[in-house]
């Protein structure tokens, strides 16, 4: 789904909620290779009757499907909210890799929100990780190189986990 989507807009969250300790989950993730952000701590507002349970929001947040995966209604809710993205206007130009003038770059994390270790928040892909820095794509295309130790905890882990993947 992620290959699938991903251009057009769709961002898969995966929120772990039932303890495990990080190590666990990054060794999850390493050995199914998981394309997408897995969040750690995660508590959630209901029971899930199965696993696994998805949610889909639209493009304004609101929540458009609650079920199994398996279920059809559920690929129909994905397309419903990528027609509604594309409908409005769909994702930025700088951040779809067939642009021909950013066809050489490499989107390692899709844009997403990033909070530093004094809590101020921005919105920005990642292009690339360097041992030290990632370089953030903003919304306005302009590009900055960043400390990775200058962000809030859980992002570093995020870098940590994308550095992983791409070794």
């Amino acid at each position: 789904m992620n290959k699938k989507y991903h251009e057009k807009g769709l961002v898969i969250i995966g929120p772990e909620s039932q303890g495990h300790s990080s190590a666990q989950i990054q060794q999850i993730v390493n050995k199914h290779k998981l394309p997408y952000t897995v969040t750690t701590g995660s508590t959630r507002p209901f029971l899930p009757r199965s696993i696994p349970y998805a949610l889909v929001f639209d493009a304004s947040g609101t929540l458009i499907y609650s079920g199994s995966p398996d279920d059809r209604k559920f690929d129909r809710s994905i397309s419903k909210a990528i027609k509604e993205l594309e409908g409005r206007g769909g994702i930025p130009k700088s951040e779809n890799k067939t642009d021909s003038t950013h066809a050489k770059e490499k989107v390692i994390i899709p844009k997403r929100s990033w909070t530093n270790s004094e809590g101020k928040r921005i919105i920005a892909s990642v292009t690339d990780i360097s041992p030290t820095s990632v370089v953030f794509k903003l919304t306005n295309g302009k590009t900055v190189r960043y400390a990775i130790d200058k962000l809030s905890e859980e992002d570093q882990k995020i870098i940590q986990n994308a550095r992983s993947q791409i070794k």
